[in-house]
């Protein structure tokens, strides 16, 4: 019963002590009894009667029946499933952190059943279960104690844990919501959540350790810059507890905090001193600016090659329980809307109208137009329309809070190109539009994903998906979500193409009911809209939601094997040799005896007679040497090759041999042409990765539609589960892959199967190591590793997507959520920077130091320094060693780009020429075709200008 007093001391005395050195709160916000102390402070309770009403609190308690309490790792939506009536949610004090309380047997047979779950809990010490049912007994005599007690109306602001917002006079004076605080959840994460709309608060905690600040990290976010302080050492840190509460004193001077020195050094005596003068030495010491840096480095690599697998999987967690409509902001927030012809856009659209909200809406048309009251049109294939759209806004002060976008809902199958103009570069143009303003967006789909096993899905709407992922990693102030509906596209058993009736209904329905209407689904995806559950991709299937998660299968060495490649079989290869994975699969198929290779290359390959003249002269591009030395090293081991050119009509090729057994599908990896920030990425980047990717798959497709093969295996990319920075439009390409092979196991009796690569390097790919840093580097397979994990998959009879990651796979997904540029980096232009980043000397590299030699060398070497916070910089440093990595790259490019006015790809920063002198060059080479240019463009106009008399005339002259 003096646990509670001795807090409340505590919490108290130390936020007296803050607020004699000038530090006054200008929000609260406490946890269970440090809402006592908020109170207090806030002169609801005087100190006699809340020192009183804190005892009493305290032995009621004491008086109740033993309980316990568990802490979960859980989120509260998952966290129901396992409540029953001996349990209570006691606390929810981060997205992933609950606590439960119950009767001793409840929460043992909790715990049991967590940890055969694999979720993590922890018992908490404390001998009775709080806030829970447990305390019903005294919420009498509780409210009748704090009746006899004067309760004043709150004279500062702070947070109710009771509804997680600010508490109301109302509630602070009312004896009734001090009784029922001891039994309610306490809603702490939403107290933060609501504190955090304000970006700049520094937050302390006063009371003993840091559990709350820690909570409130959490809550935030690793790489949220806001200032979180704490005022006791833990009990385990060996350092005086005067030392601990003054750093933190200097950290809030620090942040620009005014300290009251005449309150700090009250009690203390103080002199003047002089002091001899100081020869400054011209070192800079500035306070290191805060970088959000990657947090890969901890990331468990595991060792075991059959811990390195994962399968897509769905969870099925509790849909938001309604909409609040007396609760919405009556100011009204904005809404842009992308109508689909559904009519589900028009009901959410009409919904919002009629709850105060200012709704504008948007359908595809042939330029930008306003076609009615708030009703505009767009091309959806013209950047210069969403701008226009944006421009309009802004004048009328519109500027969006929330877009939905609905153009993929459509039931109409379409062309590839068609779905991107009204997908993917509809999202890239809205992106780069409103880069500089901090909407959130709702990219609604279907035929997405197949969580039944029986829906018919549409590849061509995924590359959206990669997209929206990197949107997130890139624009710390956009938030892109997914949510997929169920659709009206005819379903289709497994292996048959007899359509099928639709397999998701509602729980009531009948076979023969009608589908969900527009206005269920309307209402249902407005409060998915307004959920604070902020998951980046969320599946509906009837009254259900899912989410989608990644689970860990384990692989072993086969000793009996599904698939296997086999002696005296013909594989056909479909891509580039050159590429390390599309070199292994040629390999590995070459160690198997007797085989033969049908190769479509990715160049078109002179004739063999003619190989040896053209490799000792020189005379192709070197990409096509590649292609044919991989060739005569593939011939030199036994393997019959047969070589076809890209445009090979695959029936023809496959025709070459009596049967093909098993087909690989080897796509680029990710080059200088396939990355770009999205803030500079062009129309021309995408359609590379869509080429280089999907370009193939359908005729592959046709060529099978009437054959079995033991296999497809298709290349794709651990991008399409990760994002990455610059790789939206790679990502995305990577995404259609997995669906298409998705697609294809539902009517093919072929198994087609898509890997998800990490990066794969060998020996020869030392400057592609160097452009991946040594972030990723660990992660990187070997080509023996390759091998190992292409039988281990051929051998389990595995289909549709397996994700390879050495890593640990929810480490690296949560890291991949958390890493994002700095907001001062991706403004309109994408090209500002901290003009207070920390100054250091140059560190001791294993190259000398050599000046900037001209003026171009001289101005990159500034904008590395502004942006790594290292001086000097010589022009044959690495900009890895410089401590660079690919989030600094995208602002360097940026930058880069800005000053001399030249495309650069990611590539040629991480890969290509990590140095600046490399980068000169390149710039030098690009300005010199752009003159180039520029005098042809000039002759042809002069040509133009002439008569043609005047042009015979001067050509009889030449």
């Amino acid at each position: 019963m003096y646990a509670q007093p001795a807090l409340f001391v505590i919490e108290y005395a130390l936020a007296k002590l803050w607020m004699s050195w000038g530090i006054e709160p200008d929000v609260m916000l406490g946890h269970s009894i440090g809402e006592y102390v908020a109170a207090t402070l806030a002169g609801v309770f005087s100190l006699e009667d809340a020192l009183k009403i804190v005892y009493i609190r305290g032995k009621l308690m004491q008086n109740c029946d033993a309980g316990a309490m568990l802490s979960v790792a859980l989120g509260e939506a998952e966290i129901q499933t396992y409540l029953t009536s001996d349990l209570s949610l006691a606390a929810v004090n981060a997205p992933q952190l609950c606590v439960v309380s119950g009767t001793e047997t409840a929460i043992a047979q909790l715990q049991k059943d967590l940890e055969n779950n694999n979720i993590a809990c922890r018992l908490l010490h404390t001998s009775h279960a709080f806030h829970s049912e447990m305390m019903e007994p005294v919420l009498k005599e509780f409210s009748a104690e704090i009746s006899n007690i004067t309760l004043n109306a709150p004279q500062k602001l702070f947070i109710s844990n009771v509804s997680g917002s600010w508490l109301t006079e109302k509630e602070a004076t009312d004896p009734h919501y001090w009784s029922t605080h001891l039994r309610k959840t306490v809603r702490f994460a939403d107290g933060i959540f609501e504190l955090s709309k304000e970006p700049q608060r520094i937050f302390i905690e006063v009371g003993p350790g840091k559990t709350l600040s820690t909570l409130t990290q959490q809550n935030l976010g690793l790489n949220s810059e806001q200032v979180i302080l704490t005022s006791l050492r833990h009990p385990k840190e060996e350092q005086s507890d005067i030392t601990f509460i003054l750093h933190s004193l200097g950290k809030l001077w620090q942040a620009g905090v005014t300290i009251n020195w005449s309150g700090f050094y009250e009690e203390q005596p103080h002199y003047r001193l002089p002091l001899p003068t100081y020869p400054f030495e011209r070192k800079r010491y500035w306070v290191d600016a805060q970088f959000n840096k990657p947090q890969e480095d901890a990331i468990a690599i595991y060792e075991d090659l059959e811990d390195w697998f994962y399968v897509p999987s769905w969870e099925r967690n509790m849909a938001p329980l309604g909409i609040d409509w007396e609760s919405m902001d009556k100011k009204g927030s904005s809404w842009l809307i992308f109508l689909d012809n559904q009519g589900i856009g028009a009901n959410i659209a009409d919904s919002l109208t009629k709850a105060g909200q200012e709704v504008l809406t948007v359908t595809p048309g042939e330029e930008f137009a306003e076609t009615d009251y708030r009703c505009f049109s767009v091309n959806p294939d013209k950047k210069e329309d969403y701008q226009a759209l944006a421009e309009d806004l802004g004048l009328r002060q519109l500027m969006p809070d929330f877009i939905v976008h609905l153009w993929n809902i459509d039931p109409e199958k379409t062309e590839f190109t068609v779905y991107q103009e009204q997908g993917f570069y509809s999202l890239l143009w809205l992106a780069q539009t409103y880069a500089s303003s901090s909407p959130e967006i709702f990219i609604v789909t279907n035929g997405l994903y197949d969580l039944m096993g029986q829906e018919a899905l549409i590849p061509e709407k995924m590359p959206i998906l990669g997209l929206c992922q990197v949107i997130n990693q890139e624009y710390p102030q956009i938030r892109c979500r997914n949510i997929d509906i169920e659709g009206e596209n005819l379903l289709y058993s497994s292996k048959s193409r007899s359509p099928q009736p639709p397999l998701v209904r509602g729980a009531s329905d009948t076979p023969d009911s009608p589908r969900r209407g527009s206005q269920e689904i309307g209402d249902r995806l407005i409060a998915e809209f307004l959920d604070p559950q902020k998951e980046l991709i969320v599946a509906y299937r009837g009254i259900y939601r899912w989410q989608q998660t990644f689970k860990p299968i384990s692989l072993k060495e086969p000793k009996k094997s599904n698939i296997k490649l086999r002696k005296g079989g013909n594989y056909l290869i479909l891509g580039d040799l050159t590429n390390s994975l599309g070199r292994i699969f040629a390999q590995q198929v070459a160690a198997t005896e007797d085989t033969t290779l049908l190769l479509v290359a990715h160049n078109s390959i002179p004739q063999k007679e003619e190989w040896v003249n053209i490799l000792t002269q020189n005379e192709i591009k070197e990409s096509v040497a590649q292609e044919i030395r991989q060739i005569q090293e593939l011939e030199a081991q036994g393997v019959n090759c047969l070589i076809f050119s890209p445009e090979s009509d695959l029936n023809e090729v496959m025709g070459q041999v009596e049967e093909v057994h098993g087909v690989f599908y080897a796509t680029p990896m990710s080059s200088p042409l396939s990355a770009a920030p999205i803030q500079l990425l062009e129309r021309s980047q995408s359609e590379y990765n869509f080429q280089t990717k999907a370009k193939g798959l359908y005729p592959l497709a046709a060529s099978l539609q009437d054959k079995k093969l033991d296999f497809v295996l298709v290349q794709s990319s651990l991008s399409a589960v990760l994002g990455g920075l610059g790789l939206g439009a790679y990502s995305g390409a990577n995404r259609f892959l997995d669906a298409f092979v998705h697609q294809q196991n539902q009517i093919s009796e072929t198994p087609w199967i898509s890997i998800n690569w990490d990066a794969c390097l060998s020996e020869e790919d030392k400057q592609r190591a160097m452009g991946l840093g040594s972030r990723l580097v660990p992660f990187a397979l070997t080509p023996e590793e390759v091998r190992a994990v292409i039988d281990r998959v051929l051998a389990s009879g595995l289909s549709s997507q397996i994700i390879v990651s050495k890593g640990d796979l929810e480490a690296r997904l949560k890291g991949s959520t958390e890493v994002k540029l700095s907001p001062k980096t991706t403004a309109e232009t994408g090209t500002e920077v901290n003009q207070n980043l920390a100054q250091y000397e140059r560190p001791n590299l294993a190259n000398e130091y050599v000046a900037p030699r001209n003026d171009m060398e001289e101005a990159i070497a500034n904008i590395w320094q502004e942006i790594l916070g290292v001086e000097p910089i010589g022009v044959n440093d690495s900009f890895f060693d410089l401590g660079g990595h690919s989030l600094l790259a995208i602002q360097a490019l940026s930058r880069l780009k800005e000053t001399f006015q030249v495309e650069l790809s990611m590539g040629s920063l991480l890969y290509e020429a990590p140095t600046i002198a490399g980068i000169a060059e390149i710039i030098e080479q690009n300005q010199d075709e752009s003159e180039d240019l520029a005098a042809i463009s000039e002759v042809l106009a002069e040509i133009q200008s002439l008569s043609p008399e005047e042009v015979e005339e001067q050509l009889k002259e030449e």
